[in-house]
């Protein structure tokens, strides 16, 4: 597949944008899974005085087993999931670019040799 000059600045010029949209995604994903992962002592511990137990541990585990511990790690799995997703996403996108922009490096250098 041999693309022209301007093929190749197009493909180049929507990879850059495309990388720039999908790494906004991604902060955004990350910096969700990173405010629930700050999260989760306190609000373990939050359950943890919810509950029956003798010590300190008993109501640890007896929180561990509620609907809302496992809920609240149920999202903290999805936002885990989302953020790793838009990395890849992001990161393929930046390979793409960076592919794009080679090729239009090496054919314009070859332009340049063969004048």
């Amino acid at each position: 597949m041999d693309l022209t000059p301007a093929e190749l600045e197009d493909a180049m010029y929507h990879y850059a944008r495309e990388s720039v949209k999908l790494g906004k995604i991604y902060v955004k994903y990350q910096k969700d899974f990173n405010n629930l992962e700050d999260r989760k002592h306190d609000y373990l511990a939050k359950l943890s005085l919810l509950q029956d137990g003798k010590s300190v541990a008993e109501k640890e585990r007896m929180a561990r087993v509620t609907t809302e511990w496992g809920t609240f790690r149920e999202g903290t799995t999805f936002a885990k999931n989302k953020a790793l997703e838009s990395r890849i996403a992001y990161e393929e996108s930046r390979r793409l670019w960076e592919t794009y922009r080679s090729l239009l490096s090496h054919m314009n250098a070859r332009m340049r040799t063969n004048i």
